[in-house]
């Protein structure tokens, strides 16, 4: 394992537990709080409730107590409501369950989805009945649900990050070990120039700085070694020259005694080697020589082989040549004439040549003839026939013809031991061919990674391969004359005491039996065998092949959880997958790819990568590409019509195998119909906002150009400023509601101050503080019974009604006054605003909350367009709404909802 694979999985494996643990307890936190408020909510509801009861209780007025309970259902979160008596219901509204009329204390115990509380009515200590509530948990448990998706989605990116994380310091710290280990391997190859380049602080850093000084210690050792060898081999020279003339006399007879003994210990080595070649120069005192041998009876015009050949010359092509010849084994050597024809035997001397005419004469152009001028070839003569010829070269005087007569006690040794090698070397050769095929077949059996054992008639193991030792737990020797059955499960071993024919029977198709084999230990090992007959004189025998198949059975078991798990991943995806085979078939695609083009899941695995390209095109007006044509790594999008409109985006890749052969295609489906739309009204926006912004400057720029060209009297003049200053003042209000709009979208309510807060009393001050100038109408506003407590930013709720309320005085050019109030509906309170103006046809009023738009189609009235914009922003970071109820040419209803918190009720002044 790696140090980069080790730092990835370590880092991960932390996260994982980290994350486990910080959502179990946050999950579990979250399912506490939300029960917590639940109850809470409940007490609150019934105590109100009791108060708002009790007194129609006591005067028996259950057609308001109807009315009461009734108007409590309205809630979606209260599911029934009802009072009751002595078991009898006086009244009831909602849905009636089992379980109402029960008291449950909390979320555990609320089985079907539905909080039941009870508690008593009462008065004077006088009973009138008991008050039954059902509160849906549903938006609660859902709540909590989405809460553990995201931050499983918030784990997974966590885990991503950390890996990429601690695979760049994987990289990073195996980069600067493997530098330091091939620098090693360098050194130890002999390279004592290596040095490694770090120059850092840290570990590997002192790592390397030791590196170089060792290197640098080696390096200056190596100097002294070899000072001290070039001054040995200077005292060595001398030395060999004064032996060298000793030893030549002594060589002769060592160098027969070395013959005989090589071949005596090595008789199926080659007698002509180098070794005697390098002898023969020694003797002889020649500089390079050459043994050459018949591949038959050298007749004339025969050709022998040289097999063996030295040279001591310091000419490196020489050298080169001897070398290549020999290694190639082209170099030849022409004996020209029988032994009868030149005379040659026991009396003669041989053949020497001087000069280079003569020895290219007898050998050719050869680097010898260039480098050497004398010759010597002295014939090895066996039984009438030459069988090998010595050749022999030097510079400093000719050879002398008493050479052979000196030679011929080695030519009779060297004749002799190469008869008798050839008839050693055939015995050695059919012994060693032998043993070499036994070798071969145990070498086979013992590297063989199955089980292999020799079978009798009826099943007794008679030989076993190490490897049927390792899959039946105990030693190979063990396993011989043991019954088979022994290792083999019941029902097999029932087969086998009938012979092992009836094993064979039981094989499949491609003859393998797949069962579980038993170790003597008792454990069990999952076995793939196979039986055949051998060929054999007398006995029949059977061989069997077994093999332990526990790592493809584990290998099959973690491909399918691996798929499995991979499956699930897809699956979640809101983007679709689809993978085709090599001839185009699906081979998979998850839910949201079969959503996106409308095929039924069950029909996926029945289409071709042709199917869903016709299917496709029939779906879109402006797509008539087939999906087999798309290019890899490229994006394609299409506008999709059915099973609904919309945009999707398209991305393929080939999947091949090492070779680079297609193994088929994987295709991605995007669904960008939402950012498609963002940028459409992106662009709508921006040409609106230059559209609105151009009308007043025109008016600015050519009232100021008028006044700048032509000298106006004071009464134009001033007329003209009148309107730039109008038209200025209209720009300016655009701008500033422009940037207030994007000020509230870019900061998302961040600098928004909610608290909770009196809201009659806010309404009160705004509504008396409201001044209209030059517009004696005035508002009416009453803010009476209890209301619920309301969180909410004062300058932000301000400047909303304060552009409601003139919208009412601005949209009422008819007269007016406009009235202002606050409702309680359930769990929200509202802050209304009614004008009795133009009004607002439906469309309009769909329009409404769309920048720039204006309600007053021949824009008589003042304004930008922006105001009711400004209004919903604020109120969707309040967690409220607008609600807008019109009816043309008889006026407008403005409501702003806010959330109201029902624990806390504050009396209206």
């Amino acid at each position: 394992m790696t140090l980069r694979f080790r730092t990835v999985l370590g880092i991960a494996a932390i996260e994982v537990v980290l994350l486990f643990i910080l959502g179990y307890t946050s999950i579990n936190a979250m399912r506490e709080s939300v029960s917590s408020e639940f109850v809470r909510r409940a007490e609150a509801t019934q105590i109100m409730m009791r108060g708002v009861l009790v007194d129609a209780l006591i005067s028996s007025d259950l057609a308001s107590v109807d009315d009461i309970l009734s108007a409590l259902t309205l809630d979606t979160d209260i599911v029934y409501a009802g009072v009751r008596l002595n078991d009898r219901w006086l009244s009831f509204s909602g849905d009636l369950t089992d379980q109402a009329g029960t008291q449950e204390s909390g979320w555990a115990d609320a089985s079907d989805d539905i909080l039941d509380t009870m508690v008593s009515v009462s008065a004077g200590g006088q009973r009138f009945g008991d008050l039954a509530l059902g509160l849906s948990l549903a938006a609660g448990r859902a709540e909590v649900t989405a809460a553990g998706w995201r931050f499983a989605g918030l784990a997974g990116v966590g885990i991503v990050l950390s890996a990429i994380f601690s695979f760049a310091l994987g990289s990073w710290l195996s980069t600067r070990a493997q530098r330091l280990t091939r620098a090693a391997q360098r050194l130890g190859q002999g390279d004592l120039s290596t040095v490694v380049v770090d120059t850092g602080n840290d570990e590997f850093s002192d790592l390397a700085r030791q590196f170089n000084n060792m290197a640098e210690r080696l390096r200056t050792e190596a100097g002294q070694r070899d000072a001290a060898l070039d001054e040995a081999r200077s005292k060595e020279s001398d030395l060999i020259e004064r032996t060298r003339q000793v030893e030549a006399y002594n060589q002769m007879s060592n160098l027969l005694n070395v013959v005989q003994l090589n071949v005596i210990l090595n008789p199926i080595e080659a007698v002509y080697n180098s070794a005697l070649v390098q002898d023969l120069l020694d003797i002889t005192l020649s500089e390079a020589g050459f043994i050459a041998q018949a591949e038959g009876v050298a007749q004339s015009g025969a050709s022998l082989k040289v097999v063996a050949g030295f040279s001591r010359s310091g000419n490196h092509e020489q050298v080169s040549w001897v070398r290549d010849r020999l290694e190639n084994g082209d170099w030849w050597f022409n004996w020209q004439g029988s032994v009868e024809d030149m005379g040659i035997g026991f009396e003669s001397s041989g053949r020497y040549l001087t000069g280079r005419a003569a020895i290219v004469d007898c050998l050719g152009e050869s680097p010898l003839a260039d480098e050497y001028r004398y010759m010597a070839l002295v014939p090895l003569i066996h039984k009438g026939q030459v069988v090998a010829t010595f050749g022999v070269f030097r510079n400093s005087e000719p050879y002398s013809e008493n050479l052979e007569s000196f030679l011929q006690p080695l030519i009779t040794t060297c004749s002799q031991l190469v008869e008798a090698r050839d008839n050693v070397t055939a015995r050695l050769e059919a012994e060693t061919q032998l043993r070499e095929n036994e070798n071969k077949i145990r070498s086979i059996l013992e590297s063989a990674s199955d089980a292999i054992m020799t079978l009798t008639a009826n099943g007794v193991v008679s030989s076993a391969n190490t490897a049927a030792g390792e899959v039946f737990g105990l030693p190979s020797e063990q396993l011989i004359g043991l019954w088979f059955g022994e290792l083999l499960e019941p029902q097999l071993r029932a087969s086998l005491s009938r012979g092992v024919t009836q094993v064979m029977a039981l094989s499949d198709s491609s003859g393998v039996i797949s069962t579980v084999g038993r170790r003597l230990s008792g454990a069990d090992v999952p076995i793939e065998m196979s039986l055949s007959v051998m060929e054999s004189e007398g006995e029949e025998l059977f061989t069997a092949v077994v093999r332990d198949v526990t790592e493809k059975r584990e290998a099959q078991e973690a491909l399918r959880a691996h798929s499995q798990q991979l499956d699930g991943i897809l699956s979640l995806s809101g983007d679709g997958f689809v993978a085709f085979d090599g001839i185009g078939q699906v081979g998979y695609a998850n839910p949201a790819f079969s959503r996106l083009i409308g095929v039924r899941a069950s029909e996926v695995a029945s289409q071709t990568i042709g199917s869903l390209s016709h299917r496709m095109i029939g779906q879109s007006d402006d797509w008539h590409t087939h999906l087999d044509s798309l290019k890899d790594g490229q994006v394609y999008r299409i506008s999709l019509l059915k099973p609904a409109p919309r945009i999707v985006e398209i991305s393929a890749r080939t999947m091949s195998d090492e070779d680079g052969r297609s193994l088929g295609r994987v295709m991605y489906f995007r669904d960008v119909t939402h950012q498609a739309e963002v940028d459409r009204m992106k662009s709508e926006f921006l040409s609106t906002a230059a559209h609105e912004l151009r009308t007043p400057l025109a008016s600015v720029y050519g009232f100021s150009e008028l006044l700048m060209s032509v000298d106006y009297d004071k009464e134009t003049r001033d007329d003209l400023l009148g309107t730039i200053h109008k038209q200025a003042s209209r720009l300016t209000k655009l701008i500033d509601e422009l940037l207030d709009l994007a000020r509230i979208e870019a900061r998302a309510g961040k600098d928004f101050e909610i608290t909770p807060g009196d809201l009659s009393t806010f309404v009160n001050d705004l509504c008396a503080s409201f001044v209209n100038v030059g517009d004696p109408r005035k508002i009416n506003w009453n803010v009476d019974g209890e209301l619920p407590s309301v969180a909410y930013d004062d300058s932000k709720l301000a400047q909303a009604l304060n552009n409601i309320i003139s919208n009412a005085f601005k949209y009422s050019p008819g007269g007016g006054d406009v009235d202002v109030g606050v409702d309680v509906d359930g769990g929200r309170v509202g802050v209304w605003v009614q004008d009795s103006g133009m009004g607002m046809s439906p469309d309009a009023v769909d329009r409404v909350f769309d920048r720039f738009f204006r309600a007053d189609p021949s824009c008589n009235i003042p304004g930008t367009g922006l105001g009711m914009s400004v209004v919903k922003e604020i109120m969707d970071l309040h967690g409220g709404s607008v609600a807008i109820e019109s009816t043309l040419n008889e006026g407008t209803r403005v409501t702003l909802w806010l959330p109201a918190d029902a624990s806390s009720l504050v009396i209206a002044s």
